[in-house]
C-alpha cells in the first residue's frame, strides 16, 4: 500500500501573537465587528488537541506523517512532538497576498501546496476524530482511488452560507467539465475527514484557474470562497472515485449529557464533536470535568505525538 498522510488545521485561540495579529487586522481593515468573535466556535480550543492526536495514533497507525497547520510557531503547545508531527505554518504553503487569513476555508484551497505531503492524504479538520480502528482500504482503493462518504444530493435552498458555498462550487464545475446533474441539486459530502489526492486537487485548481482561486480567497468567510468540498466534487464527477463502508455520526455539542450519551460504548470508525456555538458560555472548569469523566477514559495513554 502507498503512504498516506493526514491533515488538519488548528488554531489555539488564547495565543496572544495570534490574538494581536486578528485585533490589528481588525482594526486595519473595518472589521472591528469581529474582534468579539476572536473566541467565538470558530477559534475556540476546548483542549481536544492531545486527544485527536492519541486517536490518530492509536486507530490510524499507518499514517505515514500526521500535518499540523497553524497560522505561527507560536501557536503549538509545548507537548507536542515536532520530531513526529510535522508543523506546517500558511506562510510555508500559502501566497504572502492573502495573508493573514482567519478563514479555514481559503487555507484548505491550498492543501496540496504542503511541503513534503504524501500523494494520497487525508483532510480533517480539528473536531473530527479517529473514535475506532479504521484501515487504509477504508479511505482508498488498492488502486488509489479516494473513498468518499456521500450524504447525498440535496435540493439548494439557498439559506444558508455554507450551503450556498457547496451549491455554487457544485454548479461551477458541473459548467466547467460539461457535466449534467439535476437542476438546483448539488452533492452534499459528510461533514467528516475526507480521503484526498494531491494531484487531483491540482487539477481542480488549474481547472479553476489559480489567479480566480486567488480572487476567492478572502480573510473571514463569505459565499465568494471556495471550500475543500470542490476537491471531493471534481473527483466524483470525474469519476475517480469509490463508495467507502466508513462509519461516522456527527454530534453536535448542545450539552454535555447529550454528548456523553452519544459516546458511550459509540462503535463509529470517526465521530465529529462539532462546537456550533451552542454553548458558548461554558466554563472551561466545566469542559475539563467533561474531558476527565468522558474523553480521557477512552484515550488515557500519551502517543508518539506527544514529548
Amino acid at each position: 500500500m502507498f503512504d498516506i498522510d493526514y491533515v488538519f488545521p488548528w488554531v489555539n485561540d488564547q495565543d496572544p501573537v495570534w490574538q494581536k495579529v486578528y485585533k490589528d487586522y481588525c482594526k486595519k481593515h473595518g472589521h472591528k465587528d469581529k474582534i468579539k468573535g476572536a473566541h467565538n466556535c470558530r477559534y475556540r480550543d476546548w483542549g481536544l488537541l492531545k486527544y485527536l492526536f492519541r486517536c490518530i495514533a492509536k486507530n490510524m497507525p499507518w499514517i505515514r506523517k500526521v500535518h499540523l497547520i497553524v497560522s505561527n510557531i507560536e501557536q503549538v503547545p509545548d507537548w507536542i512532538n515536532t520530531e513526529e508531527v510535522h508543523v506546517v505554518l500558511h506562510q510555508d504553503f500559502m501566497p504572502s497576498e492573502i495573508l493573514p487569513t482567519f478563514n479555514s476555508t481559503t487555507i484548505e484551497m491550498f492543501l496540496p501546496y504542503i511541503p513534503d505531503l504524501a500523494e494520497h492524504f487525508i483532510y480533517g479538520n480539528d473536531d473530527i476524530f479517529p473514535w475506532n480502528l479504521s484501515q487504509p482500504t477504508d479511505w482508498f482503493t488498492e488502486e488509489g482511488l479516494p473513498r468518499q462518504k456521500i450524504r447525498g444530493f440535496k435540493r439548494y435552498c439557498g439559506e444558508k452560507q455554507f450551503t450556498n458555498v457547496c451549491q455554487n462550487e457544485w454548479w461551477e464545475l458541473q459548467t466547467l467539465i460539461k457535466g449534467k446533474a439535476e437542476k438546483d441539486t448539488y452533492m452534499r459530502p459528510w461533514h467528516c475527514a475526507a480521503p484526498m489526492i494531491k494531484s487531483k486537487c491540482i487539477e481542480t485548481i488549474s481547472l479553476l484557474n489559480y489567479n480566480n482561486v486567488l480572487k476567492r480567497c478572502s480573510p473571514f468567510r463569505t459565499e465568494e470562497n471556495y471550500n475543500q468540498y470542490i476537491y471531493s466534487d471534481y473527483m466524483y464527477l470525474m469519476n475517480y472515485t469509490s463508495a467507502t463502508p466508513l462509519t461516522f455520526e456527527y454530534i453536535d455539542f448542545k450539552n454535555f449529557n447529550l454528548v456523553y450519551r452519544r459516546l458511550q460504548k459509540n462503535r463509529n470508525q470517526f465521530i465529529c464533536l462539532n462546537d456550533s456555538g451552542k454553548m458558548q458560555n461554558i466554563p472551561p472548569s466545566i469542559m475539563n470535568i467533561f474531558i476527565a469523566k468522558v474523553i480521557n477514559p477512552h484515550l488515557p495513554n500519551k502517543c508518539k505525538y506527544e514529548k
